[in-house]
């Protein structure tokens, strides 16, 4: 088993409360800004180490609890290096992209290929029945020619949007 008390002790010596409010890692941290710290869970000469994220190891060892792997430790700052437990919330993935879009981290809401969550039935349908190259109707309808052939040719259901 984790010693919590350790953790706690690394989390703090590796640390720094910013004037942001955030309690930031200073530590190792991944290509996204997260902290990293290693563990050894299973004690002994020769325990097995696993690494895992700093705020996630925090959370865990702050409420001496064990999180699912289904479980993620949300911020509420949108800090990834940020490991004060005030920041921390358990969620899903769900809730964890739904942040994302909300918070306006994310490059698109909806992929645009996706014609159910960007056009109507009736934008689809005025796509299928327009006449002229389909270059000019993508450009027309700002989608791309391999969208409008797809439709066009019936490879695809033009009226899957549910409404």
């Amino acid at each position: 088993m984790v010693n919590n008390q350790r953790i706690l002790k690394l989390i703090e010596k590796h640390s720094a409360l910013m004037p942001n409010g955030c309690q930031e890692w200073r530590g190792v941290k991944n290509k996204l800004g997260y902290g990293l710290i290693s563990l050894i869970i299973i004690p002994g000469r020769k325990g097995k180490r696993t690494t895992t994220s700093a705020h996630r190891a925090h959370y865990m060892a702050y409420y001496n609890t064990h999180l699912d792997k289904k479980t993620v430790v949300r911020h509420s700052c949108d800090n990834p290096a940020c490991v004060k437990i005030t920041h921390l919330f358990p969620g899903t993935h769900k809730d964890n992209m739904a942040d994302k879009v909300k918070r306006g981290r994310c490059a698109k809401k909806y992929k645009t290929h996706l014609r159910e969550r960007v056009h109507s039935n009736e934008i689809i349908k005025a796509i299928k029945e327009m006449p002229g190259k389909q270059r000019d109707v993508a450009k027309m309808f700002g989608v791309h020619e391999t969208y409008v052939s797809t439709i066009k040719n019936g490879k695809r259901k033009a009226l899957l949007f549910k409404e």
